[in-house]
């Protein structure tokens, strides 16, 4: 969002048990959330990922004691990218290989 922009008041229609979750149980205020979730998606340098909630807490701690960026976490995250292609690329030509074989 840029600095200046006007702010344009929306409804939306949520179910009541995000609702719950994101008020009562979160604590947070669902304007910033969707607003937040908003600018997220609309980024055009940023990703999101879904993990679990032991990955999620690992991340959280490791980010709060290293006093780390986002920047500071890319180098690894491509690296593990990297190695994800890798083993994608040797699954696939080992099932190329297999269905030669039987040729």
């Amino acid at each position: 969002m840029k600095e200046k922009d006007v702010l344009k008041r929306v409804n939306i229609l949520i179910p009541e048990s995000m609702y719950e979750e994101i008020v009562n149980n979160r604590n947070l205020k669902l304007s910033s959330t969707v607003r937040e979730a908003l600018e997220d998606s609309l980024a055009e340098h940023k990703i999101t990922f879904t993990v679990s909630d032991e990955t999620k807490s690992l991340y959280h701690k490791i980010y709060d004691c290293c006093d780390c960026s986002d920047a500071d976490l890319e180098p690894f995250l491509r690296k593990g990218l990297r190695d994800y292609l890798d083993h994608e690329i040797k699954a696939k030509v080992s099932e190329l290989e297999e269905l030669r074989d039987r040729l």
